[in-house]
Parts: structure tokens; C-alpha cells; sequence
């Protein structure tokens, strides 16, 4: 959607950034809310009900904006620059960007500048923030069922879940996006080469 390249029966891909300690605690409240509301694929008995229409495929906390090393790729740089920050109640954008200064290496010319600059005091303290005894317990319970859970149904590697960050993918489906553009790439070079 954010890329203007959906088709109509696409679903919505969402990141979803939460304050540190809590991220499990709240994927778990907005998958029930979206379950709610008709939003989130369910199926019973191998029976879908609904569609599959939000996404919750990308999480991070506060105190995990940069991208691990392994995830510093070309099509890491072009998905982390279509982000679309539709509600950004904290200036996570910026904070963002500033915990990723890496993207500028692939994409110099973008519609804000990638910079190094630091969060300041007043960020880390707010990014320092834990939550303390019970809850901090029931969100490490909901990491450890969630991610033995997402592991087992849909092939999540688990380097891809930890309590800070979730990423939903199966390790193999982003190498179809990157045939993709290399069959779109090697297109293009043969069109200039019939040009000259």
C-alpha cells in the first residue's frame, strides 16, 4: 500500500512499535482486537472466516529501531524507506531513521535525510522505561508461548523473534521479491542495451 503497487485483494502490512517491554502484551491485544473487528485471518477446522486483511508482520520496542546487521540489505533499505508512518505518536519516524543510519549507504537521495545524529536524553530516558514485576512477567509468558507457537505454524525462524522485536517472516518468501526485481533488472538493462 505504502509502495502504491497493491492489488485489490492484498492485505495490509503493519509495523507496529510499542514502548520497551511491552511489545508481546500489546501484539497480543491488538490481534484480538483485529480478530474483533473482522480484520485477522482466523480458520477453524481448516475453515477460514475471515480474510486476512491487517498484517501484523513487523514489530520492535523503542529501545530496538535498528535493523540487526543481517537485515542491512538493499531490499531492507527500499521496504524501511516506503514505511508509510500513518500514526506516529512519539516521533518514532525520526527515531527511526536516526537508529538506521546505514540506509543512507543504499538510498542517498530519499525525501528525508538519513542522519546519525542521537536521541537525546530526555528519548533514552523515555526509551529506558520498563515495566516492572507481574506484567514484565506476562509479557516474557506471551513471548515464549508466542514464539514456540509462530515457530511451529508458520516456519518463523527463531533468530527472527526475541522479546524486543518480531519479525513475521518465513526466511524464504522475501527471496521471491528479490527474483523479482533481478528478472525487472536484467529487463531494463537489456532495454538500454536495444537503445544504444
Amino acid at each position: 500500500v505504502a509502495a502504491k503497487s497493491a492489488k485489490p485483494n492484498d492485505d495490509l502490512d503493519l509495523l507496529i512499535v510499542t514502548k520497551p517491554g511491552t511489545l508481546w502484551i500489546t501484539r497480543l491485544v491488538l490481534l484480538l482486537m483485529a480478530i474483533a473487528n473482522g480484520k485477522k485471518r482466523v480458520s477453524f477446522f481448516g475453515k477460514v472466516i475471515f480474510s486476512d486483511q491487517w498484517c501484523f508482520n513487523l514489530w520492535m520496542d523503542l529501545d530496538s529501531l535498528s535493523l540487526p546487521q543481517e537485515k542491512r540489505s538493499i531490499f531492507d533499505a527500499l521496504e524501511s524507506m516506503q514505511i508509510d508512518w500513518i500514526y506516529d505518536a512519539g516521533n518514532v519516524q525520526k527515531k527511526f531513521t536516526q537508529s538506521n543510519s546505514w540506509l543512507g549507504n543504499f538510498l542517498v537521495n530519499q525525501k528525508y535525510q538519513v542522519t546519525q545524529e542521537l536521541a537525546s536524553d530526555s528519548n533514552k530516558a523515555e526509551q529506558n522505561e520498563r515495566l516492572s514485576g507481574f506484567l514484565n512477567w506476562i509479557n516474557h509468558l506471551i513471548f515464549k508461548l508466542s514464539a514456540s507457537h509462530l515457530h511451529q505454524k508458520n516456519n518463523i525462524p527463531f533468530k527472527n523473534l526475541n522479546i524486543n522485536r518480531a519479525f513475521m517472516h518465513d526466511g524464504v518468501s522475501h527471496l521471491k521479491y528479490l527474483e523479482e526485481w533481478q528478472t525487472l533488472f536484467q529487463q531494463a538493462t537489456q532495454k538500454l542495451q536495444e537503445i544504444k
